[in-house]
């Protein structure tokens, strides 16, 4: 189902009219990634079914390769579509901006924001190892490991109180916006519980991100207090 819906995703955006604005090339390289994401998900679990078993160098290798990879895809995906919301935010505060008629701006901004995940993730692919069967990231250092909690809640929370954040904002400039508009006795919280009702379905996104974090935010706390044995 991702497959295809990425493929979907991707001959939609490839279309130049569909580039021209900054969230069109947000979302096109959204589904590029989204789709490498999927790719590097399927070497996860061939390599935890098999992974090249008696080759306990090449095991290591792919295991730190494979995670780093699949952490940078999808929260990269994560900040993309935050940048996703609040260019849609920026649009309607300011509507006449040149900006959003940039799309090589959204370029720049995924590149860096790939670039700045990479960097973050480091300690991830030096930590990496293999206990037993199983590939895990083992933070031996206090610091390290209080980094890397840091680090999954600044991904997640980070993202969801963007994208939360600057919907709120959206529908309240747009509910704003038409009660003005309409000039009678309809009032803004009319409106604006109106707007919200039809435009809920945008929480759907942060709400997700969030629900995604807490296998690994548990882990990540609780296997701070636990010494692994490798």
């Amino acid at each position: 189902i991702g497959i295809f819906t990425n493929t979907c995703s991707l001959v939609t955006f490839k279309r130049p009219y569909s580039r021209t604005v900054t969230v069109g090339n947000y979302l096109y390289i959204v589904s590029i990634i989204n789709q490498c994401a999927l790719l590097f998900l399927l070497l996860k679990f061939i390599h935890i079914l098999g992974g090249f078993t008696g080759h306990d160098g090449l095991n290591l290798i792919s295991c730190k390769i494979i995670s780093y990879i699949l952490f940078v895809l999808t929260r990269t995906t994560f900040w993309l579509l935050s940048w996703v919301t609040c260019d849609r935010l920026l649009m309607t505060i300011f509507p006449t901006s040149l900006l959003s008629r940039k799309p090589n701006i959204a370029i720049g901004i995924s590149v860096a924001t790939m670039i700045a995940l990479s960097a973050m993730h480091i300690p991830d692919i030096i930590y990496t190892t293999i206990a037993g069967d199983r590939c895990i990231v083992n933070f031996d250092h206090p610091l390290i490991s209080l980094y890397n909690r840091i680090n999954t809640l600044l991904h997640y929370l980070g993202t969801f109180a963007i994208q939360t954040i600057a919907i709120t904002l959206l529908i309240i400039l747009i509910a704003r916006s038409r009660a003005k508009v309409r000039g009678d006795n309809t009032s803004f919280g009319d409106v604006f519980k109106s707007m919200f009702n039809s435009k809920k379905e945008l929480y759907v996104t942060p709400i997700i991100i969030v629900l995604s974090a807490l296998p690994q935010t548990i882990l990540s706390f609780s296997l701070s207090c636990t010494e692994l044995s490798i």
